[in-house]
């Protein structure tokens, strides 16, 4: 996740918009007068399931929580960033490291293999930890592969582990910061780890990170994990991925079990292409560095109710990678960016009861034979959609659609929607027209999907739906490869992009007459942002960049009126409901501003030679 994304994740726009708005619910959103200019009738709508507001009324704008912070405060995006980022308790990076964080970054990390080498020698060597070893050889795990992975133990022994490190040069402050000394209640210092097999987690470029560490009796949790510190953070590194790296980049897959164990099992077993994701859904972060590897990945989760749920957490908190392109690798805040093809993701179909670290110990064949046999992640999804819901009700059958209409809309191509829609019209025993008219796709007379007229362009990007931010900055990549084109983009407006690091870019760039003035204007949390931008691969020829431009005008401005549609729709549904509606004359207002919407939808449309009702 990009720091927008970690300031958005822990500020909700209904409770921040609240502190000096009084919002009052209107049915699934929030409703007031416009907090930017005197009106009757409120047309400001805020709403929580999208995180964004907008102003139907003379402001006729909107946005995120970033862009009403900008707007309420009157100050830049940078500044906006800054004072939310405080308010959610986070910390902004410099875009580059200083050198004094760079040495202290080398220091921890010296500290941390110290502190494994310590624990590794303790496990091997003494009879305190025998039962360790014990545990350790009944899990199937090999001295091998303890050497290998440097698996250690923290003994149960008051001050011993802080003396070891400080007589090896490393002070206290030291040893909090990498959070193997922890400050107690009372104040005393103490190891955090004492009593627990530990497992040293090393990044891609085997640097000591952190720890992950089990516990050798009842205590609870059974696994904790080394605290947030300056180089580790759980959701920014796979276990394993050190010894991993070469092997997915050779034969082209990776696989991505849950836990320590699993992941070690396979390795000791041939397996060499196996990561953890340490117990928790993958983040965009995780999967962003495994793409740049390889273009295949299987996702091998624990095998019931528990892990088929943490399989569709990391299906949502990493689709956004693996539909959209991704940022280079920068450090700091940022934000998202232009990437790599979309890889192929499967599922693994694992037996009911049976982790993956025990079919590898019992049956390494078998495991081979799960990899090759896993279920592609479209197939998975629907599947586990429609046992979530009850697809006999009409209530289950409108949730299954509405959460499997993504999938459908963001097929690549016409016959895989048509495909897929079928799949769900008979896993929802429904005729395939009611499908499409659910998620938004055309219907014939005849049933089954309508072509759109006249022939559709052969090179042009986009021809197929896109994810939101590819056509943003495949948008403000060409404005800033080819400024020739501005002309082409006079219509968009900042608000028509949903990112707010995008939607910035976009109004400076507009405002000035020298793309090269362009860095020197912005701050310096967007700069990183500017730079992924300015590495986005544009088509050769002329003409395909001038098309690709005109078509991603006009689906960002389709968005733009669905999303005010929508709004707009939740208000007139508002007014219907009531006992006793607001002035007629308000909701004519209303009504001809829908219609308003609607003309201009068809418009769009008929640019796009679309059928009525089809978008992006």
């Amino acid at each position: 996740m990009t720091v927008v994304d970690d300031i958005k994740a822990k500020i909700d726009i209904v409770d921040y918009i609240s502190e000096s708005v009084p919002l009052k619910k209107a049915g699934r959103n929030w409703s007031a007068p416009c907090p930017f200019h005197s009106e009757r009738t409120p047309s400001f709508i805020v709403s929580p399931d999208r995180q964004t507001w907008h102003c139907f009324g003379a402001c006729n704008t909107g946005g995120d929580v970033l862009r009403f912070a900008m707007k309420k405060n009157g100050v830049e995006f940078g500044e906006a960033l800054r004072m939310l980022a405080q308010k959610a308790g986070i910390a902004l990076e410099p875009v580059h490291l200083s050198r004094e964080k760079a040495k202290s970054h080398e220091r921890l990390k010296a500290l941390n293999r110290a502190a494994a080498l310590f624990f590794h020698d303790t496990l091997m060597h003494t009879k305190e930890a025998a039962f360790v070893r014990d545990y350790l050889e009944k899990r199937g795990v090999s001295y091998d592969a303890m050497e290998e992975f440097r698996l250690g133990y923290c003994i149960d022994q008051p001050g011993l582990l802080e003396q070891r490190l400080k007589a090896a040069g490393f002070l206290e402050k030291e040893l909090i910061a990498s959070g193997l000394l922890k400050e107690r209640d009372d104040g005393s210092i103490g190891s955090f780890f004492r009593g627990r097999l530990m497992i040293p987690i090393q990044d891609e470029r085997a640097d000591y990170i952190g720890f992950g560490a089990r516990a050798m009796d009842d205590s609870n949790p059974k696994y904790i994990n080394t605290s947030q510190t300056e180089v580790f953070e759980k959701g920014s590194v796979l276990y394993a991925i050190h010894k991993a790296r070469d092997a997915i980049r050779k034969e082209g897959i990776g696989i991505i079990v849950e836990g320590y164990m699993d992941a070690l099992a396979a390795h000791q077993h041939g397996y060499a292409n196996v990561v953890a994701s340490m117990g928790t859904a993958l983040t965009e972060r995780q999967v962003g560095a495994l793409t740049k590897l390889a273009s295949r990945f299987v996702l091998a989760l624990d095998p019931d109710a528990a892990g088929d749920e943490a399989t569709l957490r990391s299906l949502e908190s990493s689709w956004r990678i693996f539909d959209r392109p991704q940022a280079k690798s920068q450090s700091g805040p940022v934000l998202t960016g232009p990437a790599a093809k979309q890889p192929e993701l499967r599922v693994m179909n694992l037996p009911r009861g049976r982790d993956p670290d025990e079919i590898i110990r019992e049956d390494p064949e078998g495991w081979k034979r799960l990899v090759e046999t896993a279920t592609p992640v479209v197939d998975y999804v629907f599947d586990a959609i429609v046992k979530r819901f009850d697809p006999a009700t009409a209530q289950g059958k409108t949730e299954i659609t509405k959460r499997l209409a993504p999938l459908i809309q963001g097929s690549p191509g016409v016959f895989m929607q048509q495909e897929r829609v079928k799949k769900l019209a008979l896993l929802l025993k429904e005729d395939e027209n009611i499908i499409w008219r659910a998620v938004g796709g055309p219907v014939s007379p005849k049933g089954g999907y309508r072509p759109r007229k006249g022939p559709a362009p052969v090179s042009a990007p986009y021809s197929d739906p896109a994810p939101k931010e590819s056509l943003e900055e495949y948008c403000l990549a060409t404005l800033l490869h080819f400024p020739e084109l501005r002309k082409r983009a006079e219509e968009l407006t900042p608000e028509h992009f949903i990112n707010p690091a995008n939607a910035e870019i976009f109004k400076r760039l507009i405002a000035i007459k020298n793309v090269e003035d362009l860095q020197r204007e912005l701050d310096e949390v967007l700069v990183g942002h500017l730079e992924a931008l300015n590495d986005f691969k544009m088509p050769p020829a002329y003409g395909q960049r001038e098309a690709g431009l005109a078509d991603c005008v006009m689906r960002l401005d389709e968005r733009k009126v669905r999303f005010e549609m929508a709004l707009l729709q939740g208000q007139m549904s508002e007014q219907t409901e009531k006992e006793h509606p607001d002035d007629p004359e308000d909701v004519q207002e209303l009504m001809r501003r829908a219609e308003e919407l609607r003309q201009r939808l068809a418009g769009i449309h008929q640019s796009r030679n679309l059928p009525a009702g089809r978008g992006a």
